[in-house]
């Protein structure tokens, strides 16, 4: 402990301005960033509606939670949020300190999934009942340490040390009503422990100058994970309530050394009528509605990007993923009973001709391969036919091909869409279609032209098909 302390007291020595031992590039000036508000004195104030940045250029970073909440999470890009997390604890793990000020989960937490970003919440319902709902990122998503808050009454008696090096900004803190608990499975994950490696071992992270009730329940403290191969600091501060959180980040500022470019305005200032401002506000509330609409909206494209996107593995892909985008196609084409009724050894799909007065299964095997097919895809195709022919049963084989697959597609197009003369004549004697698969993606693509393809039009194209079919 007392080698902690060392540690610590040096850290604080240079956040404080008494001594300089980080080199980098740009200097021994310790860059500050600050996320969830705005302020003059930070090298950088991002806001959670803005383009994330590169947080492992920053050496500390003062993270607001208190500013954070579900509508708020539901505008953030989901995919750059979870970067800037892993980019924050990289650098968490290398020696950056951050500072969070920390925020009540704003309903009962049942249980994190996993390392995943989301959570459950249990919303009691007016006939008592519970319901749970899935939640995209937690409040305290991006701490290392997860912090479990239990509510309590409203509080005013704060215990800390009078050295603690946030004090000014303690002095601030009149009230609080939860204190929490530190949970390490996160972190851990993100280190790469999983399963029994976890609970081998009882992680605890050294802790000093904790800020605590008179029952010694935690809410706040600094910290520091070695266990866990973390060389950063951490600190957890509890939210102000009588003031401003941009006057508080002020104070936390002063003790990494970052003193005041000028005093801000007091908060009634701005409470004070004016009217252009009162207009200018009623114009901005309104661009605000219409912001909030075009990002619904661009948030609906680019779900519907993301899943058109997927037709693409049929020029690509291989395995379950090529056999799940010929489902996908096959689906939108009208054939809403494809489905797989025999174990994974046997055919990819299976599905019935609607448009035969005799009843008729259409055997699908899906193959996708670098080179082009061969003889022996044919004959398991065909073997898979027999197996139905044997129970008495009608069977049409077709074999989806994906050749070439990998060869840029402008400039492969036909080679791909080519059978092997030999082959496709043994096809043709074993009356079994083969649709090489950018057939397929260009009925995709012809169906979201507009062109009306009819389901009985590709059965009949289909069942009267021996061999290669080069278009739909």
């Amino acid at each position: 402990m007392q080698k902690y302390r060392v540690h610590l007291q040096s850290f604080l020595e240079e956040v404080n301005g008494q001594k300089r031992t980080t080199i980098s590039n740009k200097g021994s000036r310790s860059k500050i960033w600050v996320l969830g508000s705005k302020n003059p004195n930070a090298d950088k104030s991002v806001q959670w509606d803005d383009k994330f940045p590169n947080f492992t250029d920053a050496d500390i970073v003062v993270i607001n939670l208190q500013s954070l909440n579900k509508n708020v999470i539901h505008r953030i890009n989901k995919d750059e949020y979870k970067l800037a997390r892993d980019l924050i604890w990289d650098r968490f793990i290398q020696g950056s300190t951050l500072i969070f000020i920390t925020a009540r989960h704003t309903d009962e937490i049942s249980g994190y999934l996993y390392d995943e970003p989301q959570y459950i919440e249990i919303i009691k319902q007016e006939n008592g009942n519970n319901r749970y709902s899935r939640v995209d990122f937690p409040i305290d998503y991006l701490c290392p340490l997860k912090l479990r808050t239990i509510d309590v009454p409203r509080g005013s008696n704060i215990v800390y040390a009078t050295d603690h090096p946030y004090s000014e900004y303690l002095k601030l803190v009149k009230r609080y009503d939860f204190f929490y608990e530190l949970s390490y499975a996160s972190l851990g994950i993100f280190q790469g422990l999983v399963g029994s490696a976890l609970e081998r071992h009882d992680y605890h992270a050294i802790e000093s100058f904790r800020i605590t009730d008179r029952a010694g329940h935690s809410i706040g403290g600094i910290y520091q994970v070695p266990q866990l191969n973390c060389k950063g600091i951490l600190a957890f501060l509890p939210p102000l309530t009588d003031i401003s959180f941009e006057k508080g980040i002020d104070k936390i500022l002063e003790a990494c050394g970052r003193h005041p470019i000028k005093e801000n305005p007091p908060g009634w200032v701005y409470e004070v009528p004016f009217h252009p401002i009162d207009q200018l506000r009623n114009k901005l509330c309104g661009l605000q509605q219409q912001k909030d609409m075009l990002v619904t909206k661009i948030i609906s494209m680019k779900q519907e990007e993301h899943l058109l996107k997927k037709h693409y593995r049929l020029l690509y892909e291989t395995g379950t993923e090529l056999d799940d985008a010929v489902y996908d196609v096959f689906k939108l084409l009208g054939f809403h009973e494809i489905r797989k009724i025999r174990g994974p050894e046997k055919e990819d799909w299976i599905f019935e001709f609607k448009s035969l007065t005799h009843h008729t299964y259409g055997i699908i095997e899906v193959k996708g391969v670098e080179k082009q097919i061969s003889k022996a895809d044919v004959q398991q195709c065909e073997g898979w036919v027999m197996d139905y022919t044997i129970d008495n049963k009608n069977a049409k084989g077709i074999l989806i091909a994906n050749q070439f697959r990998l060869r840029p597609f402008i400039g492969s197009k036909d080679v791909r869409l080519k059978i092997e003369h030999n082959l496709n004549k043994y096809a043709n004697s074993r009356n079994i279609c083969i649709i090489p698969s950018p057939v397929l993606f260009d009925s995709v693509n012809s169906l979201m032209k507009g062109r009306t393809i009819l389901r009985n039009d590709i059965e009949n194209i289909i069942i009267n098909s021996k061999g290669a079919l080069e278009r739909f």
